[in-house]
């Protein structure tokens, strides 16, 4: 095979620079074999360690993927962010804030605790995923969790499947949410049965997604509400605004114990320190990184 001037095969030097990119993340880190699968809910258990894909999606509609992108694994927490969106786009801010507050907990994502308000603390932890999941249940009743996938595919792009093996099997061990539910209902955060919320949010953790899939979802966020890939308007720039708004609240002010998600002070504080934790985060990987980045400049 013909050689670049780099020393590199022709066809690493033929592929997109984003790509060759990707290419030496993906064997920079294939190795890694430290951590387990998640347990929690039993059937996640068996998933297979061994996978590994990166997929990135541009605003401008390109996907560029690596390794095993296209192995379907169940979407959990990650759907939190859409949900939110959803409900505002549905409900409105108003209602949406009324029962679900904007301030980071400190607290683990499944704690069973809510705020002085007794709501909960955010959209972004167990107990204000499961509130959210209720106020479009009582919005839409039975139809509640066909509109939250409908939803979900248009992020991604196309329909959604619902793994109905793990779906169970957190149907049969959500003890824990189980008891959240019934809190948000004694409180009336929740109006509607606690079990059909449930089956509602408990399924729509069961969505099945890809490394592409969640690429081109947050892409959409990025895009103000506008898949990149299909060029549909999913929601409105104002529920996406005010989603990354609270998740990057959420991120930065969790560790600073700060709430301060109104003012104006409060925006440059967690500007600023969602930079710091940014350039702290990145302090620890980024040696790997410029390796990454040589090779892929060298390969140019």
């Amino acid at each position: 095979m013909k050689a670049s001037p780099t020393g590199a095969p022709a066809w690493i030097s033929s592929k997109p620079p984003l790509l060759r990119f990707l290419n030496a993340c993906h064997a920079d880190f294939a190795g890694e074999t430290s951590g387990n699968v998640a347990d929690y809910i039993p059937e996640l258990g068996k998933a297979d360690p061994a996978h590994f894909g990166i997929s990135l999606a541009t605003l401008d509609g390109h996907v560029y993927e690596v390794g095993d992108t296209q192995i379907p694994f169940t979407i959990q927490s990650m759907s939190k962010p859409f949900v939110f969106a959803l409900a505002l786009d549905t409900l409105g801010a108003a209602r949406v804030e009324s029962a679900i507050g904007v301030e980071p907990s400190g607290d683990p994502f499944n704690s069973i605790r809510l705020n002085a308000e007794n709501h909960p603390f955010n959209a972004m932890v167990n107990a204000g995923a499961i509130a959210c999941t209720g106020l479009i249940h009582e919005a839409k009743g039975s139809g509640a969790f066909e509109y939250i996938r409908q939803a979900l595919g248009r992020f991604a792009g196309r329909d959604l499947d619902v793994d109905d093996a793990v779906y169970a099997s957190e149907n049969a061990t959500g003890d824990r949410n189980r008891a959240i539910g019934y809190l948000l209902r004694t409180n009336a955060v929740i109006k509607d049965n606690v079990t059909s919320v449930l089956e509602a949010y408990f399924r729509q953790c069961a969505v099945l997604v890809t490394a592409r899939d969640i690429a081109v979802m947050a892409a959409t966020l990025a895009n103000r509400g506008v898949n990149p890939v299909t060029g549909e308007q999913v929601m409105t720039p104002y529920a996406i605004s005010r989603t990354l708004s609270l998740f990057g609240f959420q991120f930065a002010l969790n560790e600073l114990k700060s709430s301060s998600f109104r003012t104006i002070s409060g925006w440059e504080k967690a500007s600023l320190a969602f930079s710091g934790l940014f350039f702290e985060q990145t302090a620890r990987w980024m040696p790997r990184l410029r390796k990454s980045l040589r090779y892929c400049w060298k390969s140019t």
